[in-house]
């Protein structure tokens, strides 16, 4: 039996620890309490929250192996299906396991590590954000970014304690070159006055989640204890999975139904069964598909109902829930719903009260607990003359939504967030989150996108004293510290080596959401608020890290931190300490000192890129120069979506970046790569089993883009299949105008739309019908794009693919020093004429004897011509080629092979001499 794959599954750093959730260390054991009484509350137990989640592992395979070729391994060890994939979207070999009912965790890791496969196994931890409360106007509430002396909460500020953020506006704004900054942590509201239209597209693995807990309710001991109910409300996305937590106690035999309705006592619109074997005697938590997916409508309520028939007093279950009056209460983390239960012909509500419960992944990364929202806008909120403003107030917030709304999130759903940022172009993320445990599947994760460029951010955490916490502590993280208005240091703050930096974290006013959360529980307001925390100082950091990103792109994170270090206030002893780091961030300081933007990049460009089945492309960098390069590659997708990485190019220095494994199996896929200061020379191999037609092809990349570009060779006949490939990487789109040539003096004309950082692919077999000997002329009228031709064939048995870069423009002269046609070998010469009036090619064959063979070839108007090589010269010669035009003309020369054994093809266009 298969190992079965489900979706995903997964806490803050403001002050006060608000948020419990499934983690570790033993559950209370259940213990009968008083009777029922109606409708009185019948709770079995108190529970302590947990720091990580039981009856789940993440484990990583050693490299070489495979899921397959250690199933039967892993189920030995404990495990009992996949619940998600852990990593990059070119795919890593960690995953996060359930495991069979009554394992611990603690076995299983134990039974994972001795298994010569295994490179790691450890808990799937719980991090949580931890805080503490505390313009409508820029000032005088927010004195972390202008500091006057102004009173805030009571405390009397010394002036000039602040991130020196007008003065540093006078350098950089951000606005030439939005940096995006991915926010891992509860969602945000984006229909914020001051976020409204700050964003780019996020995601949200916690879904709509309830994890807080702290007693067990009877379940299935009397027929007032069979039926309880969660309300939820819609956001527009499917519902396709439901997860509740319970526990047994002895052996009760009904089953447990899980169903969601519109009413209390509509009809079920899904369900899924829960059976005793199912449930453990600890408490865990059980997640399920339902029978059919649900479109949840925006703003509605729905009912998550879990009903048993079971009725035994001695045999019983336990439903997990967060319940007030009992110690480790959370208050009513998820404002929008709460517990319901069904008694003597009533449902009753439980206004704070909610069940455990949990639901799948879903593509709306919403608020519903606040602090994503107040981090958001430290960095990123409006500057429009009211409300809050953002350190960079032009940045866009990538919401990664992997906290839910008690503030808790796993290890597997965080850890996805960073590896989703790193490849979908976040240049910062911020994690103002944190555990007490090293995590090695995070620290992978860390590294992954530091890698690619990525700046990593993350609050110190708000103990007061000197524990590290993660993700702060992890290498290649800026762990962040908290000042005060007084440029002291927050007594909550930690301070320990992890901390690099410090930043205003007291009293800091920012954007709240504007419907009831999580946090309203605790007496913070609507729309804005203060609140205290590292969670608040690391968001400042991460607002100058887009400002420095904006102003010089380029720079790798080690380069970025070291100038934020650098150019801090020194706070403390002399140096680096383990209070303040190297100090409190001084934005103008550091931004006066970050190179001026390059204002002319070298680049390359490249339309065509295939990464599906039975394609394997390749990336080829030289920097031929002594001195280090930075660069950045591009990857743009025919939905119009890029992701990018930066790479440091040391001097005389090649690098190969396997396309596949940097974007996965996407298909089409067209990039650009830009280097500051020296050039960095690009080509694109591609290798390649298509459609039974073996093979590779090479380009080199072009320089810059057009508006027009020339294609003189093209065939469509039967087992050639050609195709034109339009890049756009400008920011907006373009009409593209496509002029098909025929050797009978035809002409047609198709058109398309390519939008901004866009790659379009035309089926040439399609347009220009099936048969013909074609060439094509393409301009783009509004924008410069890049225009390839790839054409895979099966050529009289020789199967293979060559690929172009368009020509820029037709010309009287062109050279072609490579040629052939000896045995094995057909050699042609495509000529296309676009003008309006007839022209003749003169043509020069030279040999390697040093003798030259002329002819001259009539080219009509709007015309094709296309010459057998093998027949002009003869069989077996080495033969270049040059030739002179009445009129400009475009040439390429392609040649088809069986050399040796070895088949195929290629193409060039013809080098064209300067006058």
């Amino acid at each position: 039996m298969k190992l079965k794959v489900w979706g995903i599954k997964v806490t803050l750093c403001c002050l006060i620890a608000i948020a419990t959730s499934l983690g570790s260390g033993g559950w209370s054991a259940p213990e009968r309490g008083a009777p029922d009484t109606g409708t009185g509350k019948t709770i079995c137990a108190e529970i302590a929250p947990l720091n990580y989640v039981p009856g789940e592992i993440i484990a990583r395979l050693k490299s070489g192996f495979t899921l397959g070729q250690v199933e039967g391994y892993l189920r030995s060890a404990g495990v009992e299906e996949i619940i998600s994939f852990i990593g990059s979207s070119r795919g890593d070999n960690t995953f996060l396991f359930r495991l069979k009912p009554g394992l611990s965790v603690e076995e299983a890791m134990g039974a994972l590590k001795s298994l010569p496969q295994v490179l790691y196994a450890q808990p799937n931890y719980i991090y949580r954000a931890i805080y503490t409360p505390s313009d409508p106007d820029f000032y005088p509430p927010q004195w972390g970014l202008h500091n006057t002396g102004q009173t805030v909460k009571g405390k009397t500020g010394v002036p000039d304690a602040d991130i020196d953020a007008p003065e540093a506006w006078e350098v950089e704004q951000g606005w030439v070159s939005p940096t995006t900054v991915a926010v891992i942590d509860t969602g945000m509201d984006p229909g914020h006055p001051d976020l409204d239209g700050q964003s780019v597209p996020g995601f949200n693995w916690a879904g709509i989640t309830q994890r807080a807990y702290n007693v067990i309710w009877y379940f299935g001991t009397s027929a007032n204890t069979q039926l309880f109910a969660q309300s939820i409300t819609g956001t527009g996305q499917n519902l396709t999975h439901v997860g509740i937590a319970l526990n047994k106690t002895g052996s009760p035999s009904g089953n447990i139904s899980v169903a969601v309705r519109n009413s209390l006592s509509g009809a079920d619109l899904a369900s899924f069964t829960i059976y005793p074997w199912e449930v453990s005697t600890d408490p865990s938590e059980i997640y399920k598909p339902l029978s059919s997916p649900l479109q949840l409508s925006t703003g509605s309520t729905y009912y998550i109902v879990v009903r048993t028939s079971n009725n035994d007093s001695n045999n019983y279950y336990g439903l997990i829930t967060n319940t007030q009056g009992y110690s480790y209460y959370t208050k009513d983390p998820y404002k929008e719903g709460m517990m319901f239960r069904f008694t003597g012909g009533n449902w009753y509500y439980y206004g704070s009260d909610d069940l455990y419960f949990h639901t799948n992944p879903n593509g709306n990364p919403r608020d519903d607990q606040g602090h994503g929202t107040h981090v958001s806008g430290i960095i990123a909120a409006k500057n429009d003359g009211w409300g809050a403003v953002g350190v960079d107030f032009h940045a866009r917030i990538m919401p990664l939504k992997g906290l839910d709304s008690s503030g808790a999130g796993t290890t597997a759903d965080v850890t996805t967030a960073v590896y989703y940022a790193a490849d979908n172009g976040a240049s910062v993320i911020n994690m103002s989150f944190s555990a007490g445990a090293f995590d090695q599947a995070f620290q992978d994760a860390v590294n992954y996108a530091y890698a690619r460029g990525s700046i990593l951010i993350a609050a110190a955490g708000n103990d007061g004293n000197v524990s590290i916490r993660y993700p702060a502590g992890f290498a290649n993280v800026v762990g962040v510290g908290a000042t005060t208005n007084q440029d002291q240091k927050a007594s909550f703050s930690n301070y320990n080596s992890s901390v690099d930096l410090s930043a205003p974290g007291e009293y800091i006013y920012s954007t709240m959401p504007t419907y009831q959360v999580g946090l309203n529980s605790y007496e913070y307001s609507s729309n804005y608020e203060f609140i205290s925390g590292t969670s608040m100082s690391a968001p400042m950091v991460s607002g100058l890290a887009a400002l420095i990103r904006s102003r010089n792109p380029y720079l790798s994170p080690y380069q970025v931190e070291n100038l934020m270090e650098t150019y801090a206030r020194d706070l403390g002893p002399p140096g680096r300490d383990d209070s303040f780091g190297y100090g409190c961030i001084e934005a103008y300081a550091t931004l006066d000192h970050v190179t001026s933007p390059v204002t002319e990049y070298h680049r390359f460009d490249f339309a065509e890129g295939y990464t599906g089945y039975g394609f394997d492309e390749y990336l080829c960098l030289l920097n031929y120069g002594l001195s280090s390069v930075p660069a950045r590659v591009t990857w743009m997708f025919g939905d119009g979506t890029a992701q990018g990485r930066r790479l440091e190019m040391g001097g005389t220095t090649r690098s190969t970046l396997w396309v596949n494994n940097e974007v996965g199996s996407e298909g089409e896929v067209s990039m650009r790569v830009e280097s500051a200061f020296e050039p960095v020379v690009a080509e694109r191999p591609i290798y390649f089993n298509y459609s039974g037609w073996t093979g590779g092809h090479d380009a080199m990349g072009l320089g810059s883009p057009q508006n027009t570009f020339f294609f003189a060779e093209g065939y469509t006949g039967s087992g050639f299949q050609e195709y034109l490939c339009l890049l756009n990487p400008q920011a907006e789109g373009s009409d593209v105008r496509i002029t098909y040539y025929y050797d009978d003096g035809s002409i047609s004309e198709r058109s398309l739309y390519v939008g901004p950082h866009t790659r379009a692919t035309v089926d040439v077999n399609s347009q220009a019908g099936r048969g013909r000997n074609v060439s094509i002329k393409v301009d783009s009228i509004q924008q410069p794009i890049v225009a390839e031709r790839p054409i895979y064939f099966n050529y009289s048995g020789w199967t293979g693919g060559h690929c172009v870069m368009g020509a820029l423009s037709p010309a009287a002269e062109w050279v072609f020093a490579e040629g052939y046609t000896g045995s094995g070998f057909q050699e042609y010469l495509c000529l296309l004429n676009h003008e309006q009036e007839d022209t003749v090619a003169h043509i020069t064959f030279c040999f390697n004897d040093g003798t030259t063979l002329g002819r001259d070839v009539n080219v009509p108007r709007g015309s094709r011509v296309t010459l057998r090589v093998n027949d002009a010269v003869g069989s077996g010669r080495e033969v270049s080629i040059h030739i002179r035009s009445d009129l400009p003309i475009v040439a390429e020369r392609p040649i088809y092979f069986d050399y040796g054994g070895r088949q195929g093809g290629h193409c060039v266009m013809g080098y064209t001499p300067s006058p």
